[in-house]
């Protein structure tokens, strides 16, 4: 056997464990050195779980410093792993404060950076012995404790394990490194499969992303699940749980149920992704007055209207140029350099990861995108603010839309869905709120005319390069969620009250899913959607007649090269807006997956808000469309809260 290298803890356990290797003639050396021996695995054996100990051993080491391999002694149990092999892996802070999120606390996190006041377990030494001599024998053993750790319980004859999962952006383990602002030099090449397809990689690994994210106790992901209430199309969520009251979900949609579960997993990642700075984020707040040089103007993005602020559910601050708050680097497109924007416009869950943040706005993930190029992901960040923008902007005038005939596109299964949805009762009907950038975007309404129908109407929209994929994406939505609120409200004794309450009542749709269940009711769907339902409904264009000039014989965006592509919708933005900012999201365990994610940000496009409280108007915009289609500037904003999901 080669000679084992241990660090001198001075521990209760240690001595146990050298006492055993002297009876079995292992060889063995102590130091106290934490950056080990090139080619030598360090083995640390602590008597219980405090972060003054293990902390150095997650700090940067020596090019090549040997892996570290954890023993902590947690009562009359052992927690063992995981390998540090480069000292960048997850420390177990992070597994303390997964544990803690996930609802699952148990000895390791209760036990964490208390004193160890018990005597180790009498099988304990023999364990750690015995784990060191399974090393030598073989060294893939090792890889297995890679961002893993196992805790075993000798008296309940039990082992857990945990995956390793870092726990938003941690002090001891967290790359403390400058992000560097991408596209400084410019958009990176990546030719496209087709000109017409828009996604470099069709089929990112997830399988890769569930095997290091994925568990119940200690995971970044604790839960998935197939929707058996969507009956019609393949639907299912991965869950991300941030603490034990606050969950966010990874929603999948597909004709298959392994592109739905495929799906889900990515959406899971680019909320991740959105929800905090994990990488040595801005600690100091500072008033826009103070970095007005260098720095966007908040109020480009569209603030709070003064009524709004007298709402009793708006518990925002009120902005002024004095405020203090969080700023984040994001990169110009305009200027073609590095700004700093509002760190609440870029991530949408801040708060439960800062104190004292002083929102001023309420966002959420508006142009959030994940892709496997960050200017894929840039492309789709956009796609997602304008297909936002056009649904606010025909909702909130009240815009007379054209109704689409799909009978002449490609969509044959989802034709089919259609067909037998129809037979039900249910009609889907789409809408093109195509405006001025000439990217085909379509609103979809799911609408139930059976009589006391529990969920009346849904509502979705989406853009897209290609009409068909627009029109699929929405019309996937409603069709998926329709049923599954239908089956709540029919199981839901308090949702149902809650549906009453709504009726005929904006002013009290105050959260999230109030817009929804705010058009579960006929007489809100008459009030609030009229100007949509009773469109005549024998009026429709084909859909290839609709976007004939802008896509089915039009050369636009079919360059070899997608940054081409983005090149030129980010001209054709600029022309109409003030700027584009893109705020690189990316942390270094998606980056590990091949991932990139990006928020986009463009002052002056409408943002989706929840809450009737919350809503974020600009007039300007409103008036500009009016204008556009040669209607009268005079006008009133739609008083009736918007139907997105």
């Amino acid at each position: 056997m080669k000679e084992l290298l241990l660090y001198d803890t001075g521990g209760m356990l240690l001595r146990q464990v050298l006492g055993e290797m002297d009876r079995r003639g292992m060889l063995y050396r102590l130091t106290r050195e934490r950056t080990g021996k090139p080619e030598m695995t360090l083995h640390v054996i602590s008597d219980g779980l405090k972060e003054e100990e293990f902390a150095p051993f997650f700090q940067p080491a020596p090019q090549h410093a040997g892996g570290v391999f954890f023993y902590h002694q947690l009562l009359n149990t052992l927690l063992v792993g995981p390998f540090v092999a480069d000292r960048s892996g997850v420390c177990f802070a992070c597994l303390k404060h997964r544990l803690q999120a996930n609802g699952r606390e148990n000895i390791v996190s209760l036990a964490y950076g208390e004193p160890s006041l018990s005597s180790p377990h009498p099988q304990a030494a023999e364990f750690v012995v015995d784990m060191m001599e399974a090393f030598q024998l073989s060294g893939e053993l090792l890889a297995r404790y890679n961002q893993r750790a196992e805790h075993i319980q000798f008296d309940a004859l039990r082992a857990d394990s945990y995956v390793l999962s870092r726990s938003g952006y941690c002090p001891i383990c967290s790359p403390d490194v400058k992000r560097e602002i991408p596209f400084i030099h410019g958009f990176q090449s990546g030719f496209k499969p087709d000109p017409r397809i828009y996604r470099l990689n069709s089929g990112p690994d997830t399988d890769a992303v569930l095997k290091r994210w994925f568990d119940r106790d200690s995971g970044t992901a604790t839960h998935s699940y197939r929707e058996l209430r969507s009956s019609m199309i393949e639907a299912g969520g991965v869950e991300i749980r941030v603490n034990p009251a606050y969950v966010e979900t990874g929603f999948g949609r597909a004709y298959r149920r392994t592109d739905a579960e495929k799906v889900a997993v990515l959406e899971a990642v680019e909320r991740y992704c959105g929800m905090c700075a994990r990488e040595a984020p801005e600690t100091e707040k500072k008033s826009y007055a103070e970095v007005r040089s260098m720095a966007a103007n908040p109020a480009d993005f569209g603030l709070h209207a003064e009524a709004d602020l007298e709402h009793p559910e708006f518990r925002l601050k009120q902005y002024t140029e004095e405020l203090p708050i969080y700023w984040t680097p994001a990169y110009s497109m305009k200027e073609r350099r590095e700004v700093l924007v509002p760190e609440q416009l870029v991530y949408y869950a801040d708060g439960h990861f800062r104190d004292q943040t002083n929102r001023f706005v309420y966002d959420s993930s508006n142009g959030l995108a994940l892709g496997s190029s960050r200017e894929e992901a840039v492309l789709h960040g956009l796609f997602e603010l304008i297909e936002r923008d056009h649904f606010l902007c025909a909702w909130y005038n009240r815009l007379p839309l054209q109704e689409l005939d799909i009978e002449d596109t490609g969509l044959d299964e989802l034709k089919q869905i259609l067909y037998f949805l129809e037979l039900e009762g249910i009609q889907v009907r789409f809408f093109d709120i195509t405006m001025e950038l000439r990217v085909p975007s379509v609103w979809a309404v799911a609408y139930d005319t059976r009589k006391n129908a529990l969920m009346k109407a849904y509502n979705a929209a989406a853009a897209h390069f290609i009409p068909e994929k627009a029109i699929e994406s929405a019309a996937m939505e409603v069709i998926t969620s329709l049923p599954i609120y239908e089956d709540a409200l029919r199981r839901d004794d308090a949702m149902r009250e809650r549906v009453r309450q709504l009726v005929g009542r904006p002013e009290a749709v105050t959260e999230f899913e109030d817009h929804v269940l705010y058009y579960a009711s006929e007489e809100n769907c008459r009030n609030g959607l009229g100007f949509l339902l009773n469109r005549d409904a024998s009026a429709k264009l084909p859909v290839r007649q609709a976007y004939r000039e802008i896509f089915y014989e039009s050369s636009r965006f079919t360059h070899e090269d997608l940054a081409d592509d983005l090149e030129q919708l980010a001209s054709e933005v600029l022309q109409h807006y003030g700027n584009i900012y893109v705020a690189d999201v990316t942390p270094g365990e998606v980056a590990d997956f091949g991932l990139y994610a990006a928020k986009v940000l463009v002052p002056g496009m409408l943002p989706m808000t929840f809450g009737h409280q919350h809503r974020r108007v600009i007039p300007e915009r409103l008036s500009r469309e009016r204008m556009r289609r040669g209607f009268g500037g005079e006008f009133e904003v739609n008083p009736e809260p918007h139907p997105f999901p």
